[in-house]
């Protein structure tokens, strides 16, 4: 069958959906996630798990943490409602897609802020590409939330990442501190917030922390609790804490 220009405009711009559904999927996983952390004793991994369990959703972007990033889903949802939009449709659902994305970065450091000691501002930000293992950082949540710390205007903040620490130097600049080494970013920070899921962050315990208390975010659940110490306040999105 022979397309029309129309037609294979459209199917260019829908040739993404099954990405658009995991960026769909992905925003409700974290709207989940925001209501377990403000119901005592809800977890956003039972519920995930559960709902994956259904075989017509798959359970590949339900885990609920930090939004979407990267090169692509972000880019592409907002080409898509402006195209919509360039035919006089509103695309509501990727532009409330959008938004909620952004919204859950001021939220986490809305959080962040809450529990960094108003003597001790000192927060290490861990993690800093958009996904574990890249050094990509294009629409990084790690990036988005050292900025939004930042804009707080009363927070120092050190950084680390395994692979992307070069890519942040380039954008960030000598607005933060550079660590060769989760260890090196953890010393002496009064807060630290863990942004992606890289295996060596699996390693974190007390012998990181040399400041107690403090407090821990782990965004992605990936930290043992009771590994770093009765002195450590741990917060995980997804729980109430």
């Amino acid at each position: 069958m022979t397309q029309t220009g129309s037609t294979a405009n459209l199917t260019i711009d829908g040739r993404n959906f099954q990405a658009w559904e995991e960026r769909v999927e992905i925003t409700f996983a974290n709207t989940l996630a925001a209501i377990c952390e403000a119901i005592p004793g809800a977890e956003i991994d039972a519920i995930t798990a559960a709902l994956g369990a259904d075989r017509r959703i798959s359970p590949h972007y339900l885990r609920g943490g930090l939004p979407f990033g990267g090169p692509c889903f972000p880019r592409d949802n907002r080409a898509f409602a402006v195209f919509a939009a360039r035919h006089g449709v509103d695309a509501r659902l990727a532009r409330a897609t959008d938004d909620a994305n952004r919204e859950r970065i001021r939220d986490i450091a809305r959080l962040v802020l809450r529990h960094v000691p108003p003597t001790d501002r000192r927060v290490a930000v861990l993690g800093l590409s958009f996904k574990a293992g890249t050094p990509v950082i294009e629409e990084s949540p790690g990036i988005l939330l050292v900025e939004e710390l930042l804009a707080a205007g009363d927070v120092e903040v050190r950084v680390y990442d395994p692979l992307a620490t070069a890519a942040a130097r380039a954008r960030l600049g000598d607005r933060v501190t550079y660590a060769a080494s989760a260890r090196a970013c953890m010393d002496g920070a009064a807060l630290c917030v863990f942004t992606t899921a890289a295996p060596e962050f699996r390693d974190v315990d007390d012998t990181y922390i040399t400041r107690t208390p403090s407090t821990v975010v782990d965004c992605w659940r990936v930290l043992e609790p009771a590994r770093l110490g009765p002195k450590v306040r741990y917060v995980a999105l997804g729980r109430a804490g």
